[in-house]
């Protein structure tokens, strides 16, 4: 699994935030049970990762959840592949962005 870099979460943190002046960026990862996320699976699955950023001398909570796939630009197993293209798939590419623009999260 490739290592998560403050510079690369320091713009999705200061858009939950709604404040984009970080300063500091500290985190903890966890897979959300049920829907893999593990170093058996090579680092893939459903991770939340929360934690505090201090910006404008304030100090700010925050998560987020982050969905880690192969892609389909990487050397995938085809029965892989299949499954992240499959809408009924734990893994499919874009279940967890249909389901916050549908509403039914609200």
């Amino acid at each position: 699994m490739q290592i998560l870099r403050s510079t690369e979460l320091a713009p999705v943190v200061a858009q939950v935030i709604a404040n984009p002046n970080i300063e500091t960026l500290d985190w903890q990862v966890q897979p959300v049970s049920g829907v893999g996320g593990s170093a058996a699976l090579g680092g893939l699955g459903v991770f939340r990762l929360s934690g505090s950023a201090q910006a404008a001398g304030q100090f700010y909570p925050w998560s987020v959840v982050v969905k880690v796939t192969s892609g389909a630009n990487a050397s995938v197993p085809s029965a892989e592949y299949e499954s992240m293209m499959n809408p009924s798939s734990w893994n499919y590419w874009k279940r967890e962005i249909l389901a916050y623009r549908s509403g039914i999260l609200n």
